[in-house]
């Protein structure tokens, strides 16, 4: 698939891919800043895999449960991409099949499952990385992470500290 597609397409992709057999693999996060790391996170996942599939967490999704409030400057990076923008640029990365929203945005976190039951779902970094309410959206379907531990430079945040942030700062 080589541009973003709808979340009917999305699904007819994934059901296509499970119909094919391999293992399929679904990348998760917000990606509100697509960097280098990026990049190494979704190369190793693929690496995991047959067919890569990434699930695009809206903010508030991401957020909701988390109990702190968002990272200002987390938040100031989420948004120089509009989320259109990334799932077309995630979608154009070598190795990704196909990005879309999951939760409100998208394809339900259910159907995702019911579409790939057996996926590898995958995050970038250590527990808790992810969000608060990403994790528990994920456990009330019954998936488990799977985390990507591509050194301390696949996260945002991560990115961030070495640029002399501290990540912390809060919103108001």
């Amino acid at each position: 698939m080589t541009e973003s597609p709808s979340a009917g397409e999305l699904a007819a992709a994934l059901a296509d891919r499970w119909k094919r057999g391999g293992r399929i693999g679904i990348a998760t996060g917000t990606f509100g800043l697509i960097h280098a790391g990026t990049i190494r996170f979704l190369r190793a996942a693929r690496a995991e895999c047959d067919h890569l599939f990434v699930a695009i967490f809206s903010e508030p999704a991401r957020d909701n449960a988390s109990g702190d409030p968002p990272d200002r400057i987390e938040t100031a990076a989420r948004h120089l991409m509009k989320p259109g923008e990334r799932r077309r640029v995630l979608t154009a990365i070598a190795g990704v099949d196909a990005a879309g929203f999951a939760g409100q945005d998208g394809l339900s976190l259910s159907e995702w499952v019911r579409l790939a039951p057996s996926a590898r779902w995958m995050a970038s970094g250590s527990e808790g990385d992810i969000g608060a309410g990403c994790e528990a959206q994920l456990r009330q379907v019954g998936v488990t992470i799977q985390m990507i531990h591509e050194g301390d430079s696949c996260t945002t945040r991560a990115l961030l500290r070495r640029m002399g942030a501290s990540g912390r700062e809060r919103v108001g």
